[in-house]
């Protein structure tokens, strides 16, 4: 009995959540940031420096409807990337930005602090691309993440709603599930 509540507290930990969203944020940051390098060498474009800006959104969407069905397909599962990469990342950080909210209207505060959090690390990763070479920096990318994060900070907001004092614990399940299914996804793709 011993083990299974020392588990629990471990579960309900933030050092835990902490852990876990840090080890999430590497494994992602790996996958948005150098997934443009082992797709332009997939397709032989080695050569290509992928050094480039697009600043309207949705411009590659429509291209894509006129071009092909595959050009198309793969631009859409490319925003679902984008997109599921970030549902955890507004996850972990609503989970985290929750406790230090002390006011009235905390919990349209942190989950508004998380979607700025989640706009601001796009951005960055869009910058981080284009200073390296390593992709195209795109603002659907940055519209996809955003969206992404907004959509985890509502679903922490669900949870927490069904599961009150335990939201930290389901999130740290989820999250330690999810965590290692990205890192097996890294390491294949990758």
């Amino acid at each position: 009995m011993k083990i299974k509540c020392g588990l629990t507290a471990v579960l309900k930990s933030e050092y835990t959540t902490t852990i876990l969203f840090a080890l999430y944020f590497v494994c992602a940051s790996m996958l948005i940031l150098f997934k443009g390098i082992f797709q332009l060498s997939y397709i032989g474009l080695t050569g290509f420096s992928g050094r480039s800006v697009n600043l309207l959104p949705f411009l590659d969407l429509v291209h894509a409807v006129h071009s092909s069905a595959f050009l198309l397909r793969s631009l859409l599962i490319q925003y679902a990337i984008n997109f599921c990469t970030f549902i955890p990342l507004g996850c972990y950080c609503a989970c985290l930005i929750k406790d230090r909210v002390h006011y009235h209207g905390g919990q349209r505060h942190y989950t508004g602090m998380t979607v700025l959090f989640s706009l601001l690390l796009s951005i960055a990763y869009e910058v981080m691309k284009y200073a390296m070479e390593c992709g195209a920096s795109n603002i659907d990318n940055v519209i996809m993440g955003m969206a992404g994060g907004a959509v985890g900070a509502w679903l922490f907001v669900f949870i927490k709603s069904k599961s009150g004092d335990d939201s930290r614990r389901v999130v740290n399940i989820l999250g330690l599930s999810v965590t290692a299914a990205a890192i097996v996804f890294g390491a294949i793709f990758l």
